[in-house]
């Protein structure tokens, strides 16, 4: 994906899509990481950036994963449970 994609193009992604895009910005983390811990990666920023970006994703990711089960349990009817038989004569 592109490096800069916006929440907008993230909304019209499918959740295998997202999931794709969220471990490609994991590994760009994870070399930001190292760089700025082995000193050669200078913008501490973008590293924070980044890993915002990825809480974006996962956030979008989760909403379309319960927009899903919402739409999936409308699909679905429960039946109310049965009533219990009350015997209809009473012990005094």
């Amino acid at each position: 994906m592109s490096p800069k994609t916006t929440v907008k193009e993230l909304k019209n992604m499918q959740v295998e899509d997202l999931r794709r895009e969220e471990r490609a910005k994991r590994n760009e983390v994870a070399k930001l990481h190292m760089g700025i811990t082995l000193g050669k990666e200078k913008d501490t920023a973008k590293y924070k950036r980044e890993k915002k970006h990825i809480a974006r994703i996962k956030t979008i990711a989760a909403e379309k994963r319960q927009s899903e089960l919402q739409e999936k349990a409308k699909d679905t009817t429960v039946s109310p449970p049965a009533k219990a038989e009350q015997s209809s004569s009473k012990k005094s």
